[in-house]
């Protein structure tokens, strides 16, 4: 008895451990989006022309910057590639949050 018991909690921590990370993931993606809106408007940059720079299109922009979609790693540098002063800005983003 005390095995199952024991492979129970096992799996309820796998699980509540599963959905923090999600939610720290999903936190951060938010805070991606907005944080490349507001670089891409400084620059008075429209989405599509975003989306050209980064080779995808301007709905996945959209939703990116509304916090939305599992964008890949790839895509997310070569967003922050396309967008002037984009790279340090959130380098230093990511250093405080993890901090």
């Amino acid at each position: 008895m005390p095995a199952k018991i024991t492979n129970n909690f096992v799996q309820a921590r796998q699980q509540a451990i599963l959905e923090s990370s999600h939610k720290q993931t999903r936190r951060q993606l938010t805070q991606f989006g907005i944080r490349i809106r507001e670089r891409r408007q400084t620059w008075s940059l429209s989405q599509k022309y975003v989306a050209q720079l980064a080779g995808t299109t301007q709905s996945v922009i959209a939703q990116i910057e509304a916090g939305q979609g599992n964008p890949s790693i790839n895509l997310l540098l070569r967003i922050t590639h396309a967008l002037p002063g984009a790279q340090l800005e959130l380098r230093l983003f990511n250093d405080y949050q993890n901090r």
